[in-house]
């Protein structure tokens, strides 16, 4: 009898719904303002430091930041940041305002330059003092989907 009674309900929805459209509203204007998850297009280097800055502990200070232009793996953007530490730290921050963090043992050489490769991938110099060299360092994010993130780092002194 269930099963009978399951067929004749589905059968009574595809009916129901046969030849008929949804009608096109429009709909009034909302106070609620946007969410802050956008995607790349709408971002602004100020609204990525407001993604991160919403999270971050109040004693971290942002170094420089850079836009995630081509979205890959949902990232808007990159916030480069110390922690008074002998680390620089970025954080790789999704439109939904989500971020994952890596820490490298070097401080900013000079002027940061933090710029964005493509494809999750950020370089930038760093001045390892315990070795004595600046090197360009690379960080390549990625992440599988299912909650697993991996970071790849790898730098080439500069002389």
């Amino acid at each position: 009898m269930k099963p009978l009674l399951v067929l004749l309900l589905a059968l009574c929805l595809i009916l129901a719904g046969c030849g008929q459209t949804a009608p096109e509203v429009d709909a009034p204007e909302s106070s609620v303002p946007e969410s802050s998850s956008a995607s790349a297009e709408e971002m602004t280097v100020e609204k990525v430091k407001e993604l991160f800055l919403q999270k971050a502990d109040a004693s971290w200070t942002v170094q420089d930041c850079v836009l995630a232009d081509d979205g890959a793996y949902d990232l808007v953007g990159v916030v480069q940041y110390s922690q008074g530490d002998e680390f620089t730290h970025f954080a790789f921050v999704q439109a939904d305002g989500l971020w994952q963090t890596v820490g490298i043992g070097a401080v900013p050489s000079g002027e940061s330059g933090l710029e964005y490769l493509g494809n999750a991938t950020v370089g930038v110099t760093l001045f390892n003092a315990e070795k004595g060299v600046s090197s360009y360092t690379t960080i390549e994010y990625s992440n599988d989907g299912e909650g697993n993130v991996h970071f790849v780092a790898s730098d080439e002194a500069i002389e």
